[in-house]
């Protein structure tokens, strides 16, 4: 029996050349395509992503914004915190 993959979705972008060389530089410290490193950062931002995207939608309808915004902080406040880890993993 075989698994069917889900089928990926093409999206076109523009990126100011600031934000391109950024990315351009991080794929290639990791070792990836550019496409790769943007498909696997945005993967990896799901979470984020979808309590970014429940949070307006709660604004938008202005129902239990505080709770909402409280968990959008939250989320950032542990991501930066997981960086300030990495970045001690470096030194």
């Amino acid at each position: 029996m075989t698994t069917q993959e889900t089928p990926s979705i093409r999206v076109n972008l523009s990126l100011k050349p600031d934000l391109n060389d950024l990315i351009e530089e991080l794929s290639e410290l990791s070792g990836q395509s550019k496409a790769g490193f943007i498909r696997n950062f945005l993967q990896e931002m799901k979470p984020a992503l979808e309590i970014t995207r429940d949070g307006l939608k709660v604004i938008k309808d202005k129902e239990n914004a505080t709770n909402v915004l409280a968990n959008m902080f939250d989320l950032a406040d542990l991501k930066v915190d997981e960086l300030k880890q990495h970045k001690l993993d470096l030194e």
